[in-house]
């Protein structure tokens, strides 16, 4: 797993980093001053853990981010770590400054959480001036909003990969972040049943050959859980490329087979070709579109929590209202209630609600209430997985 140092004076925007990294299953240390930073990355480069990267806090005082981007890269034990500095002061010369010291990243405040994984992502994709044999420390091209909006974009799906060798870890991460993936890792069986417990997953590459259960133990579990209610794809990995092994991972419900060393262009395709099939099955469908909600309620976590705590308070109590006029057969005041619904959950990004909301709008406008109730039903149905998602995936919102 990546190591990162989150830098900031700011108790609560060192949380929210926090979060934010933990939901990326990265590991991570705070620092609340510069000085706090350095005392860190060198005990960590002393212990034989050094960091990957680092977030940096520009205003901070003592030792603003610039002072100590300029410390760290002129220590040759931690020069190697990747900066990312943030500001919310954003002046003239800054992006020219950052990219002199070393730093690989400058973005100004605040930060969506998705720019971010793009941003990081880059950042650590990027070949290090070590690896290129080159004593300047500088990246090459200093990543920004507006490069980050020039770069391919990160895809939706959620990947968990589960693998027990760390080497291979790290070589499967950097090979789905180069193809726009997002990914989390875990190291057995046991830990792959618990993570599909906590995240709906779109997909899972399974070692086959990982200590306290295997691919095949794990996988053969996960079909049992399912049931034919639900169906998570799973990709197997291992190192063997013979026919019966082929037959052992399908036999055991695993969707699909790569072979090891994998090859970034055979992932790529195996991915694409098992996620279109869930997507067209639609086994896997996100009930909220995230990019869309954040456009509408923000992307602070203070501001989208009470936005969030709003329409879940509105869409309770005109969901009662919906009941009572299906059950009184009042067709014109379901007609407006769906009518309402439909346009304020398109505005807000909650797609699971949108189509049954505008069927039941359609059905009421023709004076049709015979499937109202179950379609009623369906919509509550829907309105509970949209009411779950905040507290499944969205770790920097927080509900009582």
């Amino acid at each position: 797993k990546l190591r990162a140092l989150i830098v900031d004076d700011n108790a609560t925007n060192r949380k929210i980093l926090a979060h934010q990294l933990d939901s990326w299953g990265m590991i991570h240390d705070e620092a609340d001053s510069g000085l706090d930073a350095l005392r860190l990355l060198r005990r960590g480069a002393a212990r034989g853990s050094a960091y990957d990267l680092a977030v940096l806090d520009l205003m901070m005082p003592g030792m603003d981010g610039f002072e100590l981007a300029r410390a760290i890269k002129s220590d040759p034990d931690i020069a190697s770590v990747r900066l990312v500095l943030l500001t919310s002061f954003g002046q003239r010369g800054h992006g020219a400054t950052a990219r002199q010291i070393g730093v690989a990243a400058y973005l100004n405040k605040p930060v969506r959480q998705s720019q971010l994984f793009d941003c990081l992502t880059a950042v650590m994709s990027q070949v290090s001036a070590t690896e290129e044999n080159d004593l300047s420390l500088a990246p090459r091209r200093l990543v920004t909003k507006h490069t980050l909006k020039a770069s391919p974009r990160v895809r939706h799906e959620r990947i968990l990969l589960a693998e027990d060798h760390l080497v291979n870890q790290k070589v499967a991460l950097r090979q789905l972040a180069k193809l726009g993936y997002r990914a989390d890792v875990v190291a057995n069986g046991l830990e792959v049943l618990e993570a599909l417990e906590r995240v709906p997953y779109d997909l899972v590459l399974m070692d086959c050959q990982m200590p306290e259960m295997d691919g095949y133990e794990a996988t053969t579990a996960i079909r049992l859980r399912e049931g034919a209610m639900k169906h998570t794809p799973i990709i197997a990995m291992t190192a063997h490329a013979l026919d019966t092994d082929r037959s052992k991972c399908l036999a055991a419900g695993m969707d699909d087979y790569i072979s090891k060393p994998v090859r970034p262009a055979e992932l790529a395709r195996v991915l694409k070709r098992t996620l279109s099939v869930a997507g067209n099955l639609g086994e896997s469908n996100s009930p909220v579109d995230i990019e869309r909600m954040y456009l509408a309620m923000g992307d602070e976590p203070e501001e989208l929590f009470d936005m969030l705590s709003v329409y879940l308070d509105q869409m309770t109590k005109s969901l009662e209202k919906l009941d009572l006029a299906i059950e009184s057969g009042n067709a014109g005041e379901v007609n407006l209630i769906a009518h309402n619904c439909a346009g304020a959950n398109a505005n807000c990004g909650m797609t699971a609600l949108i189509a049954p909301l505008r069927d039941l709008e359609r059905m009421a406008g023709e004076n049709d209430l015979a499937r109202a109730a179950d379609l009623g039903a369906h919509i509550r149905k829907e309105f509970e997985r949209v009411r779950r998602f905040p507290h499944e995936n969205l770790e920097e919102v927080v509900f009582e």
